[in-house]
C-alpha cells in the first residue's frame, strides 16, 4: 500500500500569501525535483483531490515555509 498524504485547506492560503499562482508553483517544484508538473497537478493537490508523496510534500513545505503538518495530512 502506498503512503500518500492529502492538501489540508492552508496550502492554498500559504501559496497565495506568497503571491505564487498555481504555475509559478509548478515551475518552482519543477526545478527543485526536475520533474515535469503542471498547474493542474497543484490544483488537484490544493482541492485535496490528489494524493501526494510524502517526500515531494516535504519540498512544496520548504517552498513555502511551512511546516509539513500545516499543509498536509494523511487520509
Amino acid at each position: 500500500m502506498e503512503n500518500k498524504l492529502y492538501a489540508l485547506p492552508r496550502l492554498k492560503e500559504e501559496r497565495e500569501a506568497k503571491n505564487l499562482t498555481q504555475g509559478e508553483m509548478a515551475e518552482l517544484l519543477e526545478m527543485l525535483t526536475a520533474k515535469s508538473l503542471s498547474a493542474s497537478m497543484n490544483q488537484k493537490w490544493e482541492q485535496g483531490t490528489h494524493g501526494i508523496d510524502p517526500d515531494f510534500a516535504i519540498k512544496i513545505s520548504k517552498v513555502l515555509k511551512v511546516q509539513l503538518n500545516e499543509l498536509w495530512t494523511a487520509k
